[in-house]
């Protein structure tokens, strides 16, 4: 954080509401009047956090702008130092000036030199007068001794002033798309020392059902976000594996986690850090897989799983065993899932999950699992070659048809193309260009 960033008074007012905060949690709102009561009090509460909500939105909008990820560590040479560079240097330069210059003037403005941070994220105090902001707007940006020639009066420190107003107007914009929330800020009675770097507090339990969105879906500022924040970042990653790291961060030490999501990350290559992050930071007391049930999501084509996370308490005894439930999906009763959970329920040894493929099988499995894998030589190793997959697809109707879509494309394609193999009795089919 920056200089001024640490505005005392402004998170000093979010710990003073923490009690008002626990006197909502503790009304029932039974009748109208506790409604009431406990409505005029949340009111107080967000007047109380919103200039330090607003702050804290504008860095999180910062973020997805990558002004500081993108800017050079230190300052590009000066125009003068670049005569008799080629096009393609001089480009490159530009762009490093003007990431530079982005990142020096949004860090003047956490900083405090151009006012209050917080009243400016609130947008109660503007860095550039909209005079300023016009005479400057008059001119190319690459020419900035025209603007000093014209308008003598405008210098270097009010071109960064105006370039400073305009990434907050944007930082403040993007807040407000996004509506970012702010956890220690919305719950001030769950965490306590705000000055520190690491809060202290949390919640005693976190269950969800994370949503699913594919990585292509998110877009290159979200990622680059997420990329800045989480430990568990890949980038091909689902964006329920973050919803991991979350849970864990905000949890208390001694609590626990709890998400019911799809069992692809106990594989998959894009899960490697976060199962590393349970691994080292978590305890993993329970995981259940359960296939490709349909009893849980009728509606969804997912594979459903249950795992149950431990933050532990510093000088506590950790556990040593994981207690692990495979059912397959034809298994899974629509009634009784817990008799039938407990009846398949084993234990293996927590030193089991680490960042590689979690591998749920019974005791006695996994140990021929590791006895061959000690003794054994991989077949890349023992045939000096790379295996190769073949073709992958998650498109079935391509591939898989029924028998008159098969007569129909080998009645329309067999006097032009070749048809390698047609098994009589099959409904699958391979082609090769004639």
């Amino acid at each position: 954080m920056r200089g001024a960033l640490f505005n005392m008074g402004a998170i000093a007012s979010v710990e003073n509401v923490a009690r008002v905060m626990e006197s909502i949690e503790e009304k029932t709102d039974s009748d109208i009047a506790e409604v009431t009561a406990s409505k005029d009090a949340f009111g107080v509460v967000e007047e109380a956090t919103a200039p330090i909500d607003a702050l804290f939105s504008m860095l999180t909008a910062e973020r997805l702008m990558g002004l500081f990820e993108n800017a050079p560590k230190k300052a590009p040479p000066a125009a003068e130092k670049m005569a008799g560079k080629s096009e393609k240097q001089l480009s490159i330069w530009r762009e490093q000036v003007t990431a530079f210059e982005a990142a020096s003037a949004f860090g003047l403005a956490l900083e405090g030199a151009f006012g209050d941070p917080v009243r400016i994220a609130t947008g109660e105090t503007r860095i550039a007068p909209p005079e300023l902001v016009e005479q400057v707007s008059l001119f190319p940006s690459d020419e900035p001794d025209a603007q000093s020639s014209l308008f003598p009066n405008i210098g270097v420190n009010d071109r960064r002033r105006v370039l400073a107003d305009q990434l907050v107007a944007e930082a403040r914009s993007r807040a407000a798309e996004h509506r970012f929330f702010h956890w220690q800020i919305g719950f001030p009675n769950v965490w306590s020392s705000l000055f520190s770097v690491e809060p202290a507090g949390g919640f005693d339990a976190i269950i969800g059902n994370p949503p699913y969105v594919r990585h292509e879906l998110l877009g290159d500022e979200i990622k680059r976000a997420l990329k800045a924040d989480y430990t568990a970042y890949d980038g091909m990653a689902d964006l329920y594996v973050y919803f991991y790291e979350q849970g864990l961060r905000l949890l208390r030490p001694g609590g626990r986690l709890s998400y019911v999501v799809t069992n692809k990350w106990l594989k998959a290559g894009y899960a490697e850090a976060l199962r590393n992050l349970f691994a080292n930071q978590g305890e993993v007391e329970f995981v259940a897989d359960f296939g490709h049930a349909k009893h849980f999501f009728p509606d969804a084509d997912v594979f459903p799983s249950v795992v149950v996370v431990h933050k532990p308490v510093q000088g506590e005894i950790s556990i040593d065993e994981t207690q692990v439930c495979v059912i397959p999906r034809d298994a899974v009763p629509e009634k009784g899932l817990s008799l039938a959970v407990a009846a398949a329920t084993y234990p293996l040894p927590r030193a089991h999950f680490t960042r590689e493929s979690w591998t749920l099988e019974p005791p006695a499995v996994v140990a021929l699992l590791n006895k061959i894998e000690r003794s054994g030589i991989p077949l890349a190793e023992y045939s000096g070659m790379s295996p190769l997959y073949g073709i992958k697809t998650g498109l079935n109707e391509a591939f898989v048809v029924d028998t008159a879509t098969r007569d129909r494309l080998v009645d329309r394609f067999l006097g032009t193309n070749q048809l390698w193999r047609v098994p009589a009795d099959s409904r699958h089919m391979v082609w090769m260009k004639g």
